[in-house]
């Protein structure tokens, strides 16, 4: 088997409502999906980037455009279990969205479903709703614990009120709870009363309170914390992650970082037990579809940031995945194991797909 065709579709997604970070409000977004045929099999993956912050220059645009450097040069290659694409297309989302594809088609060239394929388990994956911040943070934690999570993640800013977030602790105490500022905060362990509060409310973890350049202040933090502390955005390889894993921090893992699920799992594989955990990128059932696959591998012991794909949008690419007992469940059926709604692609559309063939 080789591969015949790639095609690059540009689509935009509506999100149900706004989602609210220390950096943006994101109403809608822009992604960039790749599909890669072979015969009758079709592998399906898509690119995070949308520009942001947190994509360091990357969005649906510079993606089309680097894979679209490097697509004519798949045509005819065999259809083998994926390496990393990181020589071929050094952006790393890019990259991960490319490999994605491949490793999709792959696994149902193989009749394999992706987790399997990927040396994880059809198991559950326990999942964490992540709420962006808001005025009416109980009502949006109660509203997602009523749809079955057990634990939250709070989007937080240090000029947020936290009322908020002492109030879902007191309504709840026997959920798991953490926060993420995205690095926001300025002011370092310094100031020590502010980062007490957060002690007494008994978080999971706080993750990413500074900047990436501000390591020092992470480091400082980390030290007179009682609560874990995470890192995401500071970690982007295996270098960064080993070091960070050495001095105790959580790392939030996502095969976007790093340039695709090969070495995101190498990285999985090589932290110590607990120190590390699933995140997600606000994807379509596709992307989720991937993420919940990866998040399968053995030795998780955090829930992932993995909540159902209807949590999101206001209309989807795919079947939804759905809560169970807070967990979310990879299909049994080959590859990413959702069927992409080609009707609804075609609608979503915002220019013409770019195909080589």
């Amino acid at each position: 088997m080789v591969i015949d065709s790639v095609t690059l579709y540009t689509v935009g997604m509506t999100l149900r409502d706004p989602f609210v970070t220390a950096t943006d409000a994101q109403p809608t977004r822009t992604l960039l999906l790749v599909s890669i045929t072979s015969g009758n099999f079709v592998g399906w993956a898509e690119c995070s980037a949308d520009g942001s912050t947190y994509c360091r220059g990357e969005s649906a645009e510079t993606a089309r455009l680097a894979l679209g450097q490097v697509a004519p040069a798949l045509l005819g290659s065999p259809v083998v279990e994926p390496q990393s694409n990181r020589e071929l297309v050094p952006s790393p989302m890019a990259a991960t969205a490319l490999e994605g594809a491949r490793w999709d088609l792959y696994a149902k060239s193989n009749r394999l479903p992706l987790a399997i394929a990927l040396k994880g388990k059809l198991d559950g994956v326990p999942s964490r709703a992540v709420l962006g911040r808001s005025d009416h943070l109980l009502d949006r934690a109660e509203q997602a614990i009523e749809q079955g999570y057990r634990s939250l993640k709070i989007k937080l800013t240090p000029s947020d009120d936290l009322a908020g977030l002492r109030s879902v602790r007191a309504g709840y105490p026997d959920v798991g709870i953490a926060v993420d500022f995205n690095g926001s905060a300025s002011h370092g362990p310094e100031y020590p009363s502010y980062w007490d509060q957060l002690d007494d409310l008994d978080l999971e973890f706080i993750e990413q309170p500074f900047q990436p350049a501000d390591h020092l202040l992470s480091e400082q933090l980390l030290k007179r914390s009682r609560t874990p502390i995470c890192l995401d955005e500071s970690v982007r390889d295996r270098h960064q992650a080993a070091r960070a894993a050495n001095q105790g921090f959580l790392i939030n893992l996502k095969a976007a970082k790093f340039g695709g699920a090969v070495e995101a799992r190498t990285i999985w594989r090589d932290l110590p037990a607990g120190q590390g955990w699933w995140g997600g990128m606000l994807e379509t059932g596709i992307g989720r579809a991937h993420s919940v696959a990866l998040a399968t591998l053995p030795g998780a012991t955090l829930a992932s940031d993995l909540a159902a794909s209807d949590r999101y949008y206001t209309e989807d690419l795919t079947e939804p995945f759905t809560l169970s007992e807070g967990r979310i469940t990879p299909a049994d059926r080959p590859g990413i194991g959702v069927e992409v709604d080609l009707a609804v692609l075609d609608r979503l559309n915002t220019r013409p797909p770019d195909r080589f063939l």
